[in-house]
């Protein structure tokens, strides 16, 4: 934003440099300072980065600093949409499969609700349940290119009956 010269982002004096500090935060515009902080929060809540305690000499933790996390950089630098920013991992997934089925893709926006909420067993559950459907609409496609009749019709019971297992330990 410096470099854009955004209205408001200026650099660190050189006292504040020495302080460790980069702009001037409270010069910021309101709506950047809001951002930075709800960004802050947010690399913390989600372990990407962590306080950088030491023990003072009565063995009290002093924060001084923050450090990135061994997963932050990681995250940082991923180039696939992750599931914390829910609207680009949909729209990912849609790249990826134009015909998304609406029932699929309701438990997958449910399931990144749930991970954003940090419910991840809820997550996982809706994922399993958007993985179940997507079983059976591939069941449904290869009941249609089976010639057999006799495998076809078994496949179409177990369908019915819902119990794929009983197909794969068979």
């Amino acid at each position: 934003m410096a470099k854009a010269e955004v209205p408001g982002i200026l650099r660190a004096t050189e006292e504040q440099m020495r302080r460790g500090d980069t702009f001037q935060f409270r010069e910021a515009p309101p709506h950047i300072q809001s951002l930075k902080v709800e960004a802050f929060f947010y690399v913390i809540r989600n372990g990407y980065a962590v306080e950088d305690c030491m023990l003072d000499d009565l063995n009290h933790p002093r924060t001084q600093s923050y450090r990135w996390t061994e997963r932050g950089p990681r995250w940082i630098k991923s180039v696939e949409p992750v599931p914390e920013y829910a609207v680009a991992y949909l729209e990912f997934l849609r790249s990826r499969v134009p015909s998304l089925d609406l029932v699929i893709k309701q438990y997958v926006t449910e399931a990144l609700t749930a991970f954003e909420r940090q419910a991840h067993f809820a997550a996982a559950v809706m994922l399993g349940a958007a993985s179940e459907k997507a079983l059976y609409l591939l069941s449904d496609s290869l009941i249609i290119s089976i010639a057999d009749n006799a495998k076809n019709k078994q496949l179409q019971s177990l369908i019915k009956d819902r119990a794929l297992q009983r197909l794969l330990s068979s």
